[in-house]
């Protein structure tokens, strides 16, 4: 791409042609596996850090910066013999400055232990209630977490994201099937995968996985920044604080166009292989409805809810037979009770005639 003098350079495009080409070449395998990952934390490194207006640790910094008042106010002046004036004035208030000054300077910094105390026990609090069990949880997921079987929802996953422009992203990918299926399909899929046995082998197999939880990667991301977006997996595990957070990250990760597949096992059929890293977690699996309503409330509109096919209990009457439509619709409600499906399939997209 090239711009003359005069023409400015099309940005939008020249980013397109960037993540073209580092399409073509990741599909290549010209990537060793867990190279872009590296770049990522080399690039956080080394990057200059922003004072954010939203961590506590930023604000209390510059809050005790800026706790000592200096009394001492400065008396040069451009102005023939405003130095002079200044001086004299300083002299004649200084005491009283200085006595202002000293008090202020007292309570602000006050205040700014108090808050430093008050983070730490934040802190304590944080470190035992969500942070020790989120990593006990971790752990014994990454260690006995067997690859969901998602083979099941290759189709729909397909047919839901297959035309998207853009990058799409799927949490947690475990074996990397669903980034294989969608990659054969032409679409330009990576995963994260907190096990590091599942990630490693996906991406010996030149698919683009990387070693990352769910709402980390997903909060690193710029808005925006994706063309779709399959959740499975920690869907079922994440504290409720971080299911609806997950949500909400969804809504705006995720382009205006872009397409959101939610996986979510079955509350009434969950009977997982993995039931150490189950008994661990600090969430549970959710109802469909659930996941429904809260994608509705971030602004996602549910294009559509599937069950995963399962053979049936007990066999439908012939449709010939008197009554048999009314009698079938209440046995496709029994099996659904004797045989409930393990997992369901959400589709979402953004509810553009509600922005």
């Amino acid at each position: 791409m090239t711009a003359t003098e005069n023409e400015p350079i099309d940005f939008d495009r020249l980013h397109a042609e960037i993540n073209e080409e580092v399409r073509k070449r990741r599909q290549a395998g010209d990537f060793p596996p867990g190279i872009e990952r590296e770049l990522d934390e080399i690039f956080a490194q080394f990057a200059p850090k922003k004072v954010s207006l939203d961590d506590l640790s930023d604000l209390m910094a510059k809050a005790e910066e800026a706790s000592f008042l200096d009394s001492e106010a400065p008396t040069s002046s451009f102005r023939k013999g405003g130095a002079i004036i200044k001086k004299g004035i300083a002299r004649g208030v200084g005491w009283y400055v200085r006595y202002l000054a000293q008090n202020t300077t007292v309570f602000a910094s006050t205040v700014s232990r108090i808050m430093r105390l008050l983070d730490a026990k934040i802190e304590v609090i944080n470190e035992t209630v969500f942070r020790e069990p989120a990593r006990v949880a971790g752990a014994a997921a990454s260690a006995t977490r067997a690859p969901s079987d998602l083979s099941a929802w290759h189709h729909l996953v397909v047919d839901a994201l297959q035309g998207v422009s853009g990058r799409v992203l799927h949490v947690e990918s475990g074996d990397g099937s669903v980034v294989g299926a969608l990659i054969a399909a032409g679409v330009d899929a990576y995963g994260v995968e907190p096990s590091e046995a599942l990630a490693v082998g996906s991406a010996s197999t030149a698919l683009d996985v990387r070693i990352d939880d769910a709402l980390t990667h997903l909060r690193s991301l710029p808005n925006e920044g994706l063309a779709g977006l399959v959740l499975a997996g920690c869907v079922d595990r994440l504290a409720a604080v971080h299911q609806l957070e997950l949500v909400e990250l969804a809504a705006t990760k995720t382009t205006r166009d872009g397409i959101v597949v939610l996986i979510g096992a079955n509350p009434a059929a969950a009977s997982p292989d993995d039931r150490v890293a189950t008994d661990l977690a600090p969430g549970r699996p959710l109802h469909p409805e659930t996941w429904e309503y809260l994608l509705r409330r971030n602004g996602l509109h549910v294009r559509a809810t599937e069950w995963e096919p399962t053979p049936a209990a007990l066999e439908p009457l012939d449709g010939k037979v008197q009554g048999a439509a009314a009698f079938n619709q209440h046995l496709d409600r029994l099996n659904h009770l004797l045989s409930p499906p393990p997992t369901y399939a959400v589709v979402a997209g953004l509810d553009l005639l509600g922005q």
